[in-house]
């Protein structure tokens, strides 16, 4: 008999760690599904406004900034604007007008996904004149 229930007590965690792993996002944090401007692009001039698409809607704590997106240029200086907008599973970010320079740009970011769990980093552009 004990033989009987241990072989059902593992076969019932095996199928419970088998519908788990079927489940999609079940386990898995909030990943970049698009960016604007597109990773590693060659731009002509800076872009109005950079924007970064996530698999789940950014989580949204009253009075504090926990998700960012800044841009850098090839001198260091920050460009984009200090407030990081959300429009749905966007960060959005407006960068004013400044003098195009050519070269490499940085878009840092910063997102708290819904279960808290913050995913950073960063990628590049180009801007050729």
């Amino acid at each position: 008999m004990r033989k009987r229930l241990a072989i059902l007590a593992i076969s019932l965690s095996c199928v419970s760690v088998m519908q788990l792993a079927l489940l999609p996002g079940a386990v898995a944090h909030s990943a970049i599904v698009e960016t604007v401007p597109a990773k590693k692009a060659r731009l002509s001039e800076i872009p109005a406004e950079i924007k970064i698409r996530f698999s789940e809607v950014p989580l949204v704590i009253k009075d504090k900034k926990i998700n960012s997106i800044t841009l850098i240029s090839p001198a260091g200086k920050i460009l984009s604007s200090p407030t990081t907008r959300i429009d749905g599973s966007w960060l959005r970010v407006m960068v004013p007008n400044s003098k195009d320079v050519a070269g490499i740009y940085i878009v840092r970011y910063r997102m708290a996904s819904a279960d808290g769990h913050v995913i950073s980093g960063s990628y590049t552009f180009t801007l050729r004149k």
